[in-house]
């Protein structure tokens, strides 16, 4: 596939994005707006409703923003390729144990593109951007299994940071000198 298609289908805008997400901690849960979540997660303003589900979830709300907000630092065609790897496959495994769509064919389809989308404006990919990114409109955010991802992100993070740094020297070694 000659490299501008293969950019251009990475680049694809998502058509809608996710409006809600349903926090979910086993049979219990309730729906937020996306927004809400996100106000939270960037300015630490909780809403009445995401302060209710999130005392339901047995889990520290701060470690949950945490773990919503960390960045990873990978450009967008890095990170198609790198959801290709072993690792890829297993972080997008991950994903869909916690952030769950309605069953649809292509599920995983869309959770591979709400990641890629995440990392198109910056170079930069949060839990919190691959829910907002998430072209169903509601998706479940399953609380209980969250914390968990946090040591395979984590990972996924710091092998995404040797990855540039092992591209930029590439680079370098390519360079004309003068």
């Amino acid at each position: 596939m000659p490299l501008a298609i293969a950019l251009g289908a990475i680049a694809a805008p998502v058509s809608q994005a996710a409006e809600t997400i349903t926090l979910r901690y086993g049979p219990l849960g309730g729906a937020v707006p996306v927004a809400d979540l996100a106000t939270w997660v960037d300015r630490g303003e909780l809403s009445d409703d995401l302060t209710s589900y999130l005392g339901l979830s047995q889990q520290p709300p701060d470690r949950i923003r945490q773990v919503l907000s960390q960045r990873i630092t990978m450009p967008a065609f890095l990170v198609d390729r790198a959801l290709s790897s072993r690792s890829g496959e297993v972080l997008l495994s991950q994903l869909g144990q916690v952030l769950q769509a309605p069953k649809t064919a292509n599920s995983s389809q869309a959770l591979r593109q709400a990641v890629v989308a995440a990392a198109e404006d910056d170079g930069r990919i949060s839990l919190l951007e691959v829910l907002q990114r998430h072209p169903a409109q509601n998706v479940d955010l399953r609380v209980d299994r969250l914390i968990s991802l946090a040591e395979t992100w984590n990972q996924w993070r710091n092998q995404g940071s040797t990855w540039l740094e092992q591209l930029t020297q590439w680079g370098d070694r390519l360079r004309p000198r003068r």
